[in-house]
């Protein structure tokens, strides 16, 4: 039996053109300048200066470029002193080849506004990201790379890509280090690898070999959950962090295994992300975010808040997470908003309110600058005076992409674009014609859609 599968497939695509300034970072950056992040004894040191990281997330590729400037302000006038980014491979190379730093995905002007606002930056650059974005940041194109292991040194196939693209990603953000006369003060290396189900020692120091190898020299770390901090996952001159919603014995178990660097807890979940089909939006009280971010600080602790705002997984974006007891995936909704201190379209919360309280508490700071509330407009009621359905729009979409017979459904990375690239994302319809004389109709009545 044959079956004939059409393409119902859409791309958007927005952004603005990039005006980076030239003259923000020095040009002549191999000789540093400046005395970098180091963490020896119990406090970092900037230029040899005590400095407490107070940072908060903020996912550039789920913030429209136009609202960057205002994240960011919101997060310095929190009192807070660093940003924190992961940086999502498949929104800059969604075809093997064809990189895309312009628009939202313009990650140095990102870098050049936080600095702008007088902020450091960490910088989280994978190549595996999880995040709760499709596949971890890997692009959908690695599916059709032939046999490959991931996130391991077993693979030529899997390292040969990655080492690729770092030599193509890192050459854009060499310049913005801190040493180097910007603003990026450490880089993190691979993400919470020890919860990976299986180890192989050799493939983070891979990985930071390709990081130093591009001309990477800031402070290097790793983060984990509380139960993957052990000794075997430390490496040499790396700093391990923690990541966690309940301090717990978190912090206690950082300083066991690491007593004589300063503790930073690269990731204090503010809230949580959502799963489609899960009754109401996940949530945390103020009283338990106070209570571990008091204990954070009160332990001389460095934090980061995942997330300060959460932001958009806009398009196929929203990646899944696997539920173990039924081994069944749990997919996230498009909205991240995290129950964040700011919301997902940039408005103050309790949560904003209260963390600002406390670090003026701790460590106290001018504001001055008025919270920049964001416009929002009720729209009505919209009435719809014409529509197409899916079967209709067939007849347009089998211009572009037309219908071809399969012995079986395929993975959807191995469609092709026009008999070239694979498509990433998208939707495909499946027919088939069953001859009355050989219907199965026990089996008719049990079919699903899929």
């Amino acid at each position: 039996m044959k079956i004939l599968v059409y393409f119902l497939y859409s791309l958007v695509e927005c952004g603005l053109q990039s005006s980076f300034n030239d003259d923000f970072i020095r040009e002549d950056f191999d000789d540093p300048i400046r005395n970098g992040l180091v963490a020896e004894g119990q406090n970092f040191t900037l230029d040899g200066k005590e400095i407490r990281i107070l940072s908060g997330s903020i996912h550039y590729f789920r913030v429209p470029r136009n609202y960057w400037r205002d994240r960011i302000i919101k997060l310095r006038q929190l009192g807070f002193n660093t940003v924190q980014t992961y940086v999502a491979w498949n929104f800059h190379e969604p075809v093997e080849g064809e990189y895309n730093f312009d628009g939202d995905a313009d990650l140095e002007t990102f870098l050049e506004i936080a600095s702008e606002e007088q902020m450091y930056v960490i910088l989280r650059p994978g190549p595996y990201i999880c995040a709760e974005w499709e596949w971890g940041g890997y692009p959908a194109w690695l599916l059709n790379k032939g046999p490959m292991e991931l996130r391991t040194t077993h693979s030529q196939v899997y390292l040969d890509v990655v080492q690729k693209w770092f030599n193509t990603l890192l050459p854009k953000i060499k310049r913005f280090q801190y040493t180097l006369g910007g603003n990026i003060i450490a880089f993190q290396v691979e993400n919470e690898y020890g919860s990976y189900h299986t180890q192989d020692h050799k493939y983070l120091p891979w990985l930071q070999a390709q990081m130093k190898n591009n001309g990477l020299v800031e402070l290097f770390f790793t983060s984990d959950g509380g139960s993957q901090l052990k000794p075997e996952n430390l490496l040499e001159g790396v700093l391990h962090t923690v990541n966690f919603q309940e301090v717990g014995n978190n912090l206690e178990k950082l300083k066991t295994i690491q007593p004589n660097k300063p503790m930073m807890v690269t990731e204090f979940w503010s809230g949580w992300f959502d799963h489609w089909g899960q009754e109401k939006h996940s949530t945390t009280t103020l009283k338990d975010y106070e209570k571990n971010i008091r204990q954070i600080l009160d332990a001389g602790a460095s934090i980061n808040l995942y997330m300060f705002t959460g932001g958009t997984s806009f398009g196929f974006m929203s990646g899944s997470n696997h539920h173990v007891p039924s081994g069944l995936p749990l997919n996230d909704v498009t909205s991240y908003d995290y129950d964040a201190p700011l919301t997902e379209h940039g408005n103050w919360t309790a949560k904003y309110n209260l963390t600002q309280k406390i670090i003026q508490e701790y460590f106290p700071f001018e504001n001055d600058e008025s919270f920049a509330v964001p416009i929002t407009k009720d729209y009505g009621d919209e009435n719809v005076d014409s529509m197409m359905s899916v079967f209709e729009s067939l007849a347009y979409q089998a211009i572009s992409y037309p219908p071809f017979l399969v012995e079986s459904p395929i993975y959807y990375e191995k469609f092709v674009n026009h008999g070239t690239n694979a498509l990433a994302y998208g939707y495909a319809l499946y027919s088939t014609l069953v001859p009355s004389d050989h219907a199965n109709f026990e089996t008719l009545n049990t079919l699903r859609c899929a």
